[in-house]
């Protein structure tokens, strides 16, 4: 009764059984679809200049080009670093900041209580102490 219902309701979206059985078949071939190939761009042809480029031409364009992108793609990252880096500057002076508010506001409070076990402990000190000056 559900395979009934899901194909009623498949054929009201317009995909058809059929459409279903190529699909499932493409899977099987192919494991998923096939992706669409990039071209590779013609770097034989020089569109400023309008003409083919001679080979010894060509070699040199391609460095020059070839020397523009890392060129981009390395001050690209450099601003980048800059950012993070300065992003964590004002991290660690906002934390430092904090952290010297934190100790002013602390700065007039009392001193802390001492544990049981170290008031036993400098107690007994303290009787050790008199004793031996005795």
């Amino acid at each position: 009764m559900k395979k009934a219902e899901q194909n009623i309701l498949l054929t009201a979206k317009g995909i058809t059984p059929g459409m279903m059985s190529a699909n499932a078949l493409q899977k099987k071939l192919h494991n998923e679809a096939p992706v669409k190939q990039r071209r590779v761009a013609n770097r034989h042809l020089n569109l400023e200049a309008g003409g083919m480029v001679s080979g010894g031409q060509y070699v040199d364009v391609l460095e020059v080009k070839e020397a523009n992108k890392a060129a981009e793609k390395k001050a690209e990252n450099d601003a980048r670093r800059a950012k993070r880096q300065k992003a964590a500057k004002e991290k660690a002076a906002e934390k430092a900041a904090e952290k010297a508010a934190e100790k002013v506001s602390n700065a007039g409070t009392s001193r802390k209580r001492k544990s049981t076990g170290e008031l036993n402990a400098s107690t007994t000190l303290a009787r050790a102490r008199k004793t031996k000056k005795s």
